[in-house]
């Protein structure tokens, strides 16, 4: 069974959009002299879950994975509802405090929010953004499994579904084998900043 890429997956950017597919070719069979033929393509992080901004879409003979990476980072975005008022330091702080005790009946006072993933912020109602820091590293690298499941039969083979592949059933005329590959995201401070423009255009 011929795996491609062998390696590695194609280096990208956070919150870039993308798609890289990986396929499995069958050869022929050492001891049956028959062709292999693939029956189902998986991906799998090899630890963790899945990034939230990615899909895969997996098939008889390939699987692709699309869509971005986000929140990957040590970055760290401050925000609050837009029309509110907020100050920037802990719930806790003096500052804050100080506006509790000002304007002790104001539905227009808020605590400031941080988050890693711009996902993560609601878009209703419209959010402030007005702080953005980025911590390195800089550069991850994000191991996947890509587990291939073939037969070498004559007759056709119902195809593996996600269900089996994570529940670890494998049919008794089913094989498998898995790798793993590498995918190389970068931080581009450019990138999350006009994605949050485009999220936010009053920020």
């Amino acid at each position: 069974m011929i795996i491609s890429p062998l390696v590695r997956l194609s280096s990208v950017i956070e919150l870039s959009s993308f798609s890289d597919s990986v396929t499995a070719t069958g050869e022929v069979d050492d001891v049956t002299t028959n062709d292999e033929v693939p029956v189902g393509v998986f991906i799998d992080p090899v630890s963790g879950d899945i990034n939230d901004g990615l899909t895969r879409t997996e098939t008889d003979s390939s699987v692709t994975l699309s869509g971005f990476y986000s929140g990957v980072f040590g970055t760290e975005i401050k925000y609050f509802e837009k029309d509110k008022v907020t100050v920037d330091e802990p719930p806790d702080g003096i500052g804050f405090e100080a506006l509790k005790e000002r304007y002790p009946d104001s539905v227009d006072l808020v605590q400031r929010s941080i988050t890693n993933d711009v996902l993560s912020i609601p878009t209703e109602p419209t959010q402030i953004l007005y702080s953005y820091k980025s911590f390195p590293p800089l550069t991850i690298t994000v191991l996947y499994s890509i587990t291939v499941y073939y037969h070498t039969e004559l007759t056709s083979v119902t195809s593996m579904t996600r269900a089996e592949h994570e529940q670890g059933v494998v049919r008794d005329n089913i094989q498998s084998l898995t790798h793993t590959l590498s995918q190389t995201v970068n931080f581009d401070e450019s990138v999350p900043y006009n994605t949050i423009k485009a999220y936010y255009p009053d920020a």
